[in-house]
């Protein structure tokens, strides 16, 4: 019933029907603050400050004769609010309070103010940074009447040269900082942006097409067809090893990894299509390491791939020509016309004009970089040990795992449980280590450049 009783006493003061608008004739006076690009605390106060507007000589005073300041502050941060000038020239804010006792709308004039924020532990700092400024202005003008007057000829000279090339903002009109500005904008538009040194930088990575983004298996790093094409897998011959492994153990000369994956996986023991294809990729890295090999004897090379005496090197390889021709324009180049001698080639005897060719230490990276992918896809796993890779190369453990960081590949250690697999011993284990790629693979960052002028 009391609840009742409320009720009704509230709606027995029914509101007035007409409103009754007027101006008002109060001194308050209130302020409208608007806060953008500013989120303030919601218990933050502010207060209101009020003085006379500063005019300007012979000019007219078209806004208001009184200028409205709001401030608040929390402990970090002041808070301050002032009017624009457009604002009291142009824009008319005004605030009606209603009334509900008689019905009256009194409506005021409501200067409106910008709230900005000021950061307190920076405006003190500028304010230091501006006394220091100003202490080591006045020294250098002392300096300069010192040297003025008691200095060397030298002194004096480079005083004077000093305020001659002296430049100072405040005189420049429009016209020479939109010329300087001009200029800026024409000199830098053949500057190289982020997107164009990134490319630069993959294509200086001697890579295959790869992804990095929207993959979910190490498989989608890269495409097999990038990296060994139809035409090469066509050219090479597994046969061979399928009839070694009926008879015993294969064995790859000057090529272990080869060999110990061929034994390991049991690839010769079934005939199959997935056997078939990772022998061929398995052939393929002995016969891409016997090139590496040939190529990093710079002086036996560099007389065949000069002389263009390409038969006498795909007699060393054992390959045939075309798949020769093949691995000559990926990892070679040409260096000079052909070259006219006699070649005793086993279908016949004729003058042929051979490219003279050479490798260089970027194209041997290229080859290496192609060796570890191959190496990549004839694992399961997408995880290679390189115990015997590295010494087939001829490199050092930490040379050899580069090579496959090169790639995006990461590292880690032999585990035991792998080191039992193997059956080797803890200390055999630490010899070996583990490339193993991601579907989250990491390239090596560019270097960057050094700033000119810096400490020697």
């Amino acid at each position: 019933m009391a609840t009742v009783e409320k009720k009704r006493k509230r709606s027995s003061h029914a509101r007035p029907t007409e409103l009754t608008i007027k101006a008002a004739n109060s001194s308050f006076i209130p302020i409208v603050a608007t806060t953008p690009g500013v989120t303030m605390p919601s218990n933050t106060s502010l207060i209101a400050y009020s003085r006379p507007r500063a005019t300007k000589k012979n000019k007219s005073n078209t806004g208001a004769a009184v200028e409205y300041i709001v401030h608040g502050a929390t402990e970090r941060i002041d808070y301050e609010g002032r009017e624009l000038q457009e604002d009291a020239e142009v824009e008319k804010y005004f605030v009606g309070i209603y009334d509900p006792e008689t019905g009256e709308v009194e409506v005021h004039a409501a200067p409106r103010v910008h709230v900005r924020r000021e950061i307190k532990a920076l405006r003190e700092r500028d304010a230091e940074l501006a006394k220091r400024s100003t202490a080591i202005e006045g020294y250098n003008v002392s300096r300069a009447i010192l040297g003025a007057e008691f200095g060397t000829k030298k002194s004096k000279k480079a005083i004077e040269r000093r305020d001659l090339n002296q430049i100072d903002v405040k005189d420049m009109d429009a016209s020479v900082t939109t010329s300087i500005v001009s200029q800026i904008g024409e000199n830098t538009e053949s500057m190289p942006t982020r997107e164009d040194l990134d490319k630069a930088h993959e294509e200086k990575m001697l890579l295959p097409p790869h992804k990095t983004e929207g993959i979910t298996s190490p498989a989608e790093v890269y495409r097999l067809e990038d990296v060994v094409s139809k035409e090469e897998l066509d050219v090479l011959w597994v046969q061979d090893w399928y009839e070694m492994g009926k008879s015993g153990v294969v064995q790859v000369p000057n090529n272990s990894h080869v060999t110990n994956r061929i034994a390991k996986l049991g690839l010769v023991k079934t005939p199959n299509a997935t056997n078939t294809r990772k022998l061929k990729l398995l052939k393929y890295i002995s016969i891409l390491r016997n090139f590496y090999t040939f190529l990093t004897n710079r002086a036996e090379s560099e007389r065949l791939l000069l002389t263009g005496k390409e038969i006498e090197i795909r007699h060393r390889l054992n390959i045939s020509s075309d798949l020769l021709s093949i691995l000559l324009k990926k990892y070679t180049e040409t260096v000079g016309g052909p070259t006219k001698e006699v070649l005793d080639d086993v279908e016949g005897g004729k003058e042929l004009g051979r490219p003279r060719r050479k490798s260089s230490p970027a194209l041997l990276t290229k080859l290496l970089n192609w060796i570890v992918i191959i190496c990549l896809f004839v694992e399961e796993n997408f995880q290679v040990d390189v115990f015997y890779l590295k010494d087939d190369l001829g490199l050092q453990t930490r040379d050899m795992l580069q090579v496959f960081t090169n790639v995006g590949c990461r590292r880690k250690d032999l585990t035991p449980i792998q080191a039992d697999a193997l059956g080797i011993s803890k200390s055999e284990a630490k010899l070996h280590r583990i490339a193993y790629l991601t579907a989250k693979p990491e390239f090596p960052k560019p270097r960057a450049r050094k700033k000119a002028g810096g400490q020697r």
